[in-house]
C-alpha cells in the first residue's frame, strides 16, 4: 500500500488537499473502497484486517 501511496503522491494525484483514502472512496464503488480502507469496529478491531 505505501508504494502505490508513493506512485500517486509523484504522479500528482495525492497532495495535501486530496489524500488516498478520499480518491479511493471517490472513484471506486463501496464495496471495494471498504476491502482497501481501514476500519475500527466496536469491539476495536481493525477490520480489513491488515
Amino acid at each position: 500500500m505505501a508504494d502505490f501511496e508513493l506512485l500517486f503522491k509523484r504522479q500528482g494525484y495525492v497532495t495535501e488537499k486530496a489524500s488516498l483514502n478520499s480518491l479511493i472512496r471517490r472513484y471506486l464503488p463501496w464495496e471495494e473502497a471498504d476491502k482497501l480502507i481501514p476500519v475500527i469496529g466496536a469491539d476495536n478491531k481493525i477490520y480489513p484486517k491488515v
